[in-house]
Protein backbone atom coordinates (compact mmCIF):
# COMPACT_ATOMS: atom_id res chain seq x y z
CA UNK A 1 0.00 0.00 0.00
CA UNK A 2 2.80 1.98 1.04
CA UNK A 3 4.56 1.52 -2.58
CA UNK A 4 1.31 2.22 -3.92
CA UNK A 5 0.94 5.74 -2.57
CA UNK A 6 4.80 7.02 -2.97
CA UNK A 7 4.86 5.92 -7.14
CA UNK A 8 1.24 7.98 -7.09
CA UNK A 9 2.83 10.73 -5.93
CA UNK A 10 6.32 10.71 -7.41
CA UNK A 11 3.92 10.43 -10.55
CA UNK A 12 1.91 13.37 -9.95
CA UNK A 13 4.33 15.55 -8.53
CA UNK A 14 7.55 14.80 -9.41
CA UNK A 15 8.99 15.89 -6.61
CA UNK A 16 12.72 14.29 -7.31
CA UNK A 17 12.75 17.74 -9.45
CA UNK A 18 10.18 19.92 -8.40
CA UNK A 19 10.79 19.65 -4.47
CA UNK A 20 7.02 19.13 -4.14
CA UNK A 21 7.29 16.61 -1.17
CA UNK A 22 5.01 15.44 0.93
CA UNK A 23 7.08 15.36 4.25
CA UNK A 24 4.48 12.68 6.01
CA UNK A 25 6.97 10.01 3.86
CA UNK A 26 9.71 11.45 6.56
CA UNK A 27 11.29 11.56 9.64
CA UNK A 28 11.81 15.06 11.86
CA UNK A 29 15.64 13.92 11.33
CA UNK A 30 15.75 13.56 7.92
CA UNK A 31 18.77 14.31 6.34
CA UNK A 32 20.52 14.65 2.53
CA UNK A 33 23.84 14.12 1.24
CA UNK A 34 25.80 13.61 -1.96
CA UNK A 35 29.56 14.61 -2.82
CA UNK A 36 28.41 18.21 -3.07
CA UNK A 37 25.44 18.80 -0.50
CA UNK A 38 24.59 17.87 2.98
CA UNK A 39 21.30 18.91 4.48
CA UNK A 40 19.17 18.65 7.64
CA UNK A 41 15.16 18.51 7.27
CA UNK A 42 13.20 18.04 4.41
CA UNK A 43 11.61 21.20 4.08
CA UNK A 44 15.62 22.65 3.43
CA UNK A 45 15.87 19.68 0.83
CA UNK A 46 12.80 20.33 -0.98
CA UNK A 47 13.44 24.07 -1.32
CA UNK A 48 17.19 22.94 -2.58
CA UNK A 49 15.38 20.77 -5.02
CA UNK A 50 13.16 23.20 -6.39
CA UNK A 51 16.53 25.97 -6.48
CA UNK A 52 18.70 23.30 -8.39
CA UNK A 53 15.78 22.43 -11.73
CA UNK A 54 14.66 24.67 -13.93
CA UNK A 55 11.32 23.98 -13.49
CA UNK A 56 10.40 24.85 -16.99
CA UNK A 57 12.30 22.06 -18.35
CA UNK A 58 13.06 19.29 -15.59
CA UNK A 59 11.21 16.17 -15.22
CA UNK A 60 11.30 13.16 -12.79
CA UNK A 61 9.56 10.23 -14.82
CA UNK A 62 9.18 6.76 -12.48
CA UNK A 63 9.94 3.60 -14.10
CA UNK A 64 9.04 1.60 -10.60
CA UNK A 65 7.90 1.87 -6.59
CA UNK A 66 7.43 -1.64 -5.69
CA UNK A 67 8.40 -3.35 -2.28
CA UNK A 68 12.03 -5.48 -2.80
CA UNK A 69 10.91 -8.81 -1.99
CA UNK A 70 14.85 -10.01 -2.37
CA UNK A 71 15.72 -7.92 0.23
CA UNK A 72 12.85 -7.19 2.77
CA UNK A 73 11.62 -9.28 5.37
CA UNK A 74 8.25 -8.43 7.31
CA UNK A 75 9.24 -6.34 10.07
CA UNK A 76 11.55 -4.55 7.71
CA UNK A 77 10.14 -3.85 4.11
CA UNK A 78 12.49 -1.88 1.63
CA UNK A 79 10.63 0.07 -0.82
CA UNK A 80 13.08 0.72 -4.55
CA UNK A 81 11.61 3.11 -6.49
CA UNK A 82 13.85 3.64 -9.99
CA UNK A 83 13.40 7.19 -11.66
CA UNK A 84 14.90 8.89 -14.29
CA UNK A 85 15.67 12.40 -14.61
CA UNK A 86 15.47 14.93 -17.26
CA UNK A 87 16.13 18.58 -18.54
CA UNK A 88 18.16 21.64 -16.80
CA UNK A 89 19.67 22.28 -13.49
CA UNK A 90 20.47 25.90 -12.58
Amino acid sequence: TLAAALDYELIEKEWFVTGNVNPIYFSDDFEFQDPDVQLKGIEEYARGVYRLFDQKTSRAEIISTVVNITTSTPEKPIITCTWRLSGNVN
